[in-house]
């Protein structure tokens, strides 16, 4: 019901970029990627200054598989709102699925003390530590987290994790 609601309101409002977004995440949920890709790019059409919808492109693009796109896509969501962590976090994530890790890992920390109070910036920093076998900087990242978030239990496992890998046993028991 709410989705004909929405249809007619777009029938009747066709240059509203924020009826096209919304219709484009309902068809996201549902899984039509390709109606949302429409949806998206209409409101992008019509808004060019909007971020969301070119974050939303990004999430159907990575879906797809196409990452260099997705990329691009979450770069310019950014760029049109750059306090938002998720769009940032966003193109980290793209970097790393092309295997660009020092890229993502500059990206990342030039941003760290601007979201000085971001526990998932940390947490993908640290993440990223791991796979380049940097385990004392990511020790670093995911305890630092677990400042910001101390009752996330997911934060406590991969500072424990870290905490191992880096040789760490006695804090990691801790």
């Amino acid at each position: 019901r709410a989705e004909s609601t929405l249809i007619e309101a777009v029938t009747v409002d066709q240059n509203n970029p924020r009826l096209h977004l919304l219709a484009g995440r309902v068809a996201l949920e549902r899984g039509q990627l390709e109606r949302a890709m429409g949806r998206f790019q209409t409101a992008i059409d019509t808004a060019p200054e909007m971020p969301e919808p070119y974050y939303y492109m990004g999430i159907v693009l990575q879906r797809w598989e196409r990452h260099e796109k997705a990329l691009e896509n979450y770069r310019q969501a950014y760029e049109r709102r750059a306090d938002s962590v998720a769009y940032l976090l966003a193109q980290g994530e793209m970097l790393v699925a092309l295997d660009r890790f020092d890229d993502a890992l500059a990206l990342l920390e030039g941003k760290l003390i601007y979201f000085d109070q971001s526990a998932s910036i940390r947490v993908s920093l640290g993440q990223i530590y791991v796979m380049r076998d940097r385990h004392s900087d990511a020790v670093r990242m995911f305890r630092e987290a677990s400042v910001l978030r101390p009752d996330d239990a997911s934060i406590q496992e991969e500072l424990v994790m870290a905490q191992m890998r880096a040789g760490e046993y006695g804090d990691a028991v801790v």
